[in-house]
C-alpha cells in the first residue's frame, strides 16, 4: 500500500510532505506527492497547461530531493490537472493508499494561505484516512514501535470505520 500527500507548494505543504515521508519510512510504505493544477482558476489554452504542468513536476521533484534522502522508501511525483479535492481522491484510490495526508495552517491563517477547504471537502469524501497536517515535528522521531500521540475526529461515515 502507500500514501498520498497533496501539495501546494506553501509552507504548511512542505510541512505535510516532511511527516508523510517519515510516516513512510516508519509505516514500510511507498509516498506518492501529488500537486494538482485546477483549470478553472489558471485559463490557459493547451500548450500554456503543458508547460505549466512541467513546470509543477520539476518544482515538485526539486521539493521531493530532500525527502529521498531521509526516506528509505520509494517517493514518487504526480502532477494533475482538474479540481483539487478529485484528483487527490483520485490518485488515492488509483494508488491504493491507506492514508492521505495534506498541510493546512488552521482557520485563524489569511484566506489566501488557506486550501479554500480542500481538507473539509476530503475529510467527507475521501475513503481512507486523512491526515491533516499543522507540524511535523512529533511524526521526525517518531517510529512505528513508539508512541506517537494523535487527536483522531471519527464520524458515522464508512471512512471511518
Amino acid at each position: 500500500m502507500s500514501i498520498v500527500c497533496g501539495c501546494n507548494f506553501t509552507q504548511w505543504s512542505r510541512n505535510a510532505q516532511m511527516a508523510s515521508a517519515h510516516l513512510a519510512t516508519a509505516l514500510g510504505e511507498d509516498l506518492w506527492l501529488v500537486h494538482v493544477i485546477e483549470p478553472d482558476v489558471e485559463k490557459m489554452d493547451d500548450v500554456a497547461t503543458e508547460k505549466v504542468v512541467a513546470y509543477a513536476r520539476d518544482r515538485l521533484e526539486n521539493e521531493a530531493a530532500p525527502l529521498r534522502s531521509l526516506s528509505q522508501r520509494a517517493i514518487h511525483c504526480v502532477v494533475s490537472v482538474g479540481k483539487v479535492s478529485d484528483e487527490l481522491r483520485k490518485v488515492t484510490s488509483e494508488k491504493g493508499a491507506d492514508l492521505l495526508v495534506v498541510g493546512s495552517p488552521g482557520h485563524a491563517s489569511s484566506a489566501l494561505i488557506r486550501l479554500a477547504g480542500v481538507s473539509d471537502r476530503l475529510a467527507t469524501s475521501v475513503g481512507v484516512p486523512l491526515l491533516v497536517i499543522r507540524s511535523p515535528e512529533p511524526f521526525m522521531g517518531w517510529n512505528a514501535t513508539s508512541p506517537l500521540r494523535a487527536l483522531v475526529a471519527i464520524d458515522e461515515h464508512h471512512s471511518s470505520t
